[in-house]
């Protein structure tokens, strides 16, 4: 009788794991966090292409450490550069 229950709680929790969900963005849940971003260039205004190409939108918040570029606050440009690609300003961003 013992068997029977075990079997039968077993097929109820495969089932139920098994259930499909609608997920509509992957990383909603997750946080990305970088340091360090830039990459060497004359005037130390840039980050690492990679990292710019990435869409930032997909994560639940983006934790920034270190230095973003070697001369992150020299320029005002630079600074807009940084806001266009992290959205600075966004309450998810740290």
């Amino acid at each position: 009788m013992k068997a029977g229950y075990t079997i039968w709680i077993l097929g109820l929790l495969l089932a139920i794991s098994c259930s499909e969900e609608k997920v509509t963005n992957p990383h909603a849940e997750n946080i990305i966090v970088l340091g360090h971003t830039y990459q060497w260039h004359a005037d130390g205004t840039k980050i690492d292409h990679r990292i710019a190409d990435v869409d930032f939108s997909q994560y639940r918040g983006v934790w920034l450490g270190g230095d973003m570029c070697s001369e992150t606050t020299r320029h005002q440009s630079t600074l807009d550069y940084l806001d266009s690609i992290f959205k600075l300003s966004h309450v998810s961003t740290l």
